[in-house]
């Protein structure tokens, strides 16, 4: 079964470390027996090639307490290729690498000054036999088992269609260790084990697919770098519950060293009419995902987070959407806690429908402070160009009694060359009395192939419901 689109918006919770430089080594010699084994073989594929570097400068005053070296300076880039449909037997084949380059990353101590480090990763490389022409399948490779975006497996994979909408299967082989990249290291000596159930149900109408897996793994987590075997069951949903409501589930239990949550997410939209909407959302994220979504200008340290939000959408017309929040969440290492209410409004579909905008008032009462903040964002799209540009202003009241005007200013661009030639270039400033954050960044991309590629958007969305 081919993976949900829809499958990239549930969380991940596994960050998997680098492999070693050799296994980049592969690549050249995959490109090359793909264009060779052109002439013998039918298939269809499609790849991508991206490259680009990010620089933030952050210049932070009056608070002694703080690093003030948190300057960046990354390099990145990615080579995808995604082939199936090959042969008679219709396998597939994926290959993901990817290369960064941390300017200063780590503590040079003999030369007391930050170094660099490159990090080449190895996300995927994986043959399948996707069981189309027979009840059977398997995989080989490095690859997520099940499609399920959370755990890589280095080693094997094979289960049975029990019908079309019904598959069973097992795994078996190395878990890559963890660390904060997100990416995967080739010959860990970590062995997992797992097995799965996959429900999924291809609706003529995306407003009747369904997806539903369910996962057991015996697998190591690493605790002060050292891996503990433990078994973790992990729930992955997407589900229409008629034409009007949907859920999206997301649950990660790990068993050591005592049965917890690591993550969780529970989604339930409902559309009441064609005008009413709302959302509710419960999550848990960890200490690494609290660092990656929370706020630029924050100083807390990272932890555990909960949250609890209800969101509502009412639709005047094809061009206007009023908008209405409530959130409230607690950190759980120093159960600081913060609630909040916003409202706006959103306009789309204006200037002959290449511009879209939005404005958005709020209060908060935050982890340690008061705050009045507002928002707002303008999206410009042509057949060559799309440019937006956003900014959030707060005036923000610490419980200690210190006063901190805070705005965040930032803008993107992307220019399409052509369908397959895209480049985007970005820059943000974030700033208050004390703090100071300049960063840029740029990236050139070019998507290949004899599939179809997706068209680009020239006009601005539509408004629409949840």
């Amino acid at each position: 079964m081919m993976r949900p689109h829809w499958i990239s918006s549930l969380p991940i919770t596994e960050s998997m470390r680098r492999p070693r430089r050799r296994a980049t080594l592969a690549w050249p010699f995959l490109i090359l027996a793909l264009f060779v084994a052109r002439e013998g073989l039918s298939y269809e594929y499609h790849g991508s090639l991206l490259s680009g570097g990010y620089l933030a400068r952050e210049d932070i005053t009056g608070e002694s307490e703080l690093k003030t070296d948190n300057d960046r300076a990354v390099f990145s880039g990615r080579a995808f290729l995604d082939v199936n449909r090959i042969g008679s037997q219709q396998y597939q084949f994926t290959a993901d690498l990817r290369d960064r380059q941390d300017f200063f990353d780590k503590i040079d101590t003999q030369r007391l000054q930050l170094t660099g480090k490159n990090t080449p990763r190895l996300r995927q490389l994986v043959l399948r036999d996707p069981g189309t022409s027979q009840s059977l399948y398997w995989s080989v490779g490095r690859f997520l088992p099940a499609e399920n975006n959370v755990i890589y497996n280095d080693g094997l994979e094979g289960g049975i269609h029990l019908s079309t909408n019904h598959k069973v299967g097992i795994f078996a082989g190395y878990r890559p260790k963890i660390n904060e990249e997100r990416a995967a290291n080739i010959g860990s000596n970590a062995y997992q084990t797992g097995i799965y159930h996959v429900y999924q149900n291809d609706a003529s109408s995306w407003d009747e697919g369904k997806y539903l897996s369910n996962m057991l793994v015996y697998a190591p987590q690493y605790f002060d770098d050292q891996p503990t075997s433990t078994i973790a069951f992990i729930n992955q949903g997407f589900l229409h519950l008629g034409a009007n409501n949907r859920l999206v589930t997301y649950l990660n239990i790990q068993g050591t060293p005592a049965a917890r949550i690591e993550d969780a997410k529970l989604e339930f939209d409902k559309r009441f009419n064609e005008k009413l909407s709302t959302r509710f959302i419960s999550s848990r994220i960890d200490l690494i995902e609290y660092r990656n979504q929370r706020d630029i200008l924050e100083r807390l340290p990272p932890t555990a987070y909960s949250q609890a939000k209800i969101a509502c959408q009412y639709r005047l017309n094809e061009t206007i959407r009023l908008d209405g929040n409530l959130l409230a969440g607690e950190r759980e290492s120093d159960k600081l806690r913060k609630y909040e209410v916003s409202g706006g409004a959103n306009f789309t579909k204006l200037a002959a429908g290449h511009v879209a905008t939005s404005i958005l008032f709020g209060a908060r009462r935050s982890f340690i402070s008061r705050d009045l903040f507002a928002a707002s964002t303008i999206n410009w799209f042509t057949d060559k160009w799309l440019i937006d540009a956003d900014l959030r202003v707060t005036k923000q009241q610490r419980d200690s009694g210190v006063i901190r005007n805070q705005y965040v200013l930032g803008s993107n661009l992307g220019l399409y060359a052509t369908r397959s030639l895209l480049a985007t270039a970005g820059a943000e400033l974030a700033k208050d009395e004390n703090t100071t954050i300049v960063s840029g960044l740029l990236t050139i991309g070019y998507r290949f192939g004899s599939r179809e590629l997706t068209p680009l958007r020239d006009v601005a969305p539509p408004n629409t419901r949840f």
